[in-house]
């Protein structure tokens, strides 16, 4: 294993622990609150490694750290579940975070100034899910992952079908055809950057129309 890989590996296994450690305030004993991690300090937690996370998926062309990459991502999400179902605790809907996630080659490719965590999570997930097709990484396990935990409509959300050139963001209204741009197939608006795809060849394009079709046919 490469020094980058084992710095890799090292970052993402520090990652696990970190969320692993944090004790939900779920308890109520004697009169009080147990004590513990309140679902801002959790919801902080992961966004803050969010770039860390997505730029390793990303420089490991060869998967050495697929499975911990996904072990993280399934902690995440099951984690933000178990908060969503916590009586009496803050709602986590109503917890907002600011996330950019670039790179050197790319760009920014995903960017919200107030986000909530589910759906930057469900992009991460569309990003591993397309990633394994492309580098033959097992598919399979990323589709049962999200089956459990009950996500894929929502990582479903940001994979285009081949007819589907609407813009994402809830407070545009330039729908009309003169603010598209038919070569690239993505919305140009000043307020919205489409799927967060703009980093995608053409191979990572068809992929991830291939694994939209296979999943609403019932195939994986």
């Amino acid at each position: 294993m490469t020094r980058l890989h084992t710095e890799q590996k090292r970052l993402l296994e520090e990652a696990i622990k970190s969320l692993r450690t944090k004790k939900i305030q779920s308890v109520w004993h004697n009169g009080e609150w147990e004590k513990g991690d309140s679902s801002e300090d959790i919801v902080h937690e992961i966004s803050e490694w969010l770039h860390t996370i997505w730029k390793i998926m990303w420089e490991d062309v060869k998967g050495r750290t697929f499975d911990l990459i996904r072990r993280w991502l399934y902690l995440c999400s099951h984690t933000v579940n178990r908060l969503r179902n916590m009586p009496g605790r803050s709602r986590i809907d109503g917890i907002y975070v600011p996330i950019t996630i670039q790179s050197a080659k790319f760009g920014v490719v995903y960017s919200q100034e107030d986000a909530t965590i589910d759906g930057p999570l469900d992009w991460m997930w569309r990003e591993l899910l397309v990633l394994s097709q492309t580098r033959r990484q097992p598919t399979q396990i990323v589709i049962d992952d999200i089956n459990d935990l009950g996500i894929m409509s929502d990582v479903l959300y940001f994979i285009r079908s081949d007819d589907e050139y609407g813009c994402m963001c809830a407070d545009c209204d330039e729908f009309d055809d003169t603010h598209w741009d038919s070569r690239e197939v993505e919305c140009i608006c000043s307020d919205c950057d489409g799927f967060y795809d703009k980093h995608w060849d053409d191979d990572i394009r068809n992929a991830a129309s291939t694994i939209r079709l296979r999943v609403e046919e019932g195939v994986f």
